[in-house]
């Protein structure tokens, strides 16, 4: 009986140790493939950044322009108002 008792005994601690060992593996899964996203959207916000950045350095280099067309445009229409 004691020996029966022990062999119950190790196949119980054997299918929980396989069951934790399951278990393991599967967080363990789920942590790489979290890492994995969290490099991918990583990545993609550094893209991100990088075309805010060229957009903001190219709405800065038009907006001397954009300024100079804007008085040029507003001394013309003063200037038809005045000649009227």
């Amino acid at each position: 009986m004691l020996i029966n008792c022990r062999l119950g005994d190790n196949t119980a601690k054997d299918a929980l140790l396989l069951s934790e060992r399951r278990e393991k593996d599967a967080l363990k899964k789920a942590l790489t493939e979290s890492e994995y996203k969290n490099e991918e959207l990583l990545m993609k916000t550094d893209e991100a950044k990088k075309k805010v950045e060229h957009l903001q350095n190219t709405i800065n280099s038009y907006v001397p322009s954009i300024k100079l067309y804007g008085y040029y445009i507003t001394s013309a229409y003063l200037y038809s108002l005045l000649s009227m």
